[in-house]
């Protein structure tokens, strides 16, 4: 199996046993050996890319008139 992936023994003893962190390129050959390498897109969930606040339109504020009661002085 590791000739097949193109690993040395040890690097695949690792892989299977979950010692170490596999690149994605050994993931990727060792899914292709076991005939999953077509089919991978189909093992992903697909990614839901939530609402940011600079997606989010606002209405623009609006600027207060000279004679706006905001800016009169209380008598």
């Amino acid at each position: 199996m590791a000739r097949r992936a193109g690993m040395s023994r040890a690097a695949y003893q690792d892989f299977e046993s979950g010692v170490g962190n596999p690149t994605l390129e050994s993931v990727m050959r060792v899914l292709g050996v076991l005939g999953f390498g077509g089919r991978v897109a189909s093992l992903i969930p697909p990614v839901e890319i939530p609402q940011t606040l600079a997606s989010v339109e606002h209405p623009k504020p609006r600027r207060l008139r000279a004679g706006s009661a905001r800016l009169r002085k209380a008598p």
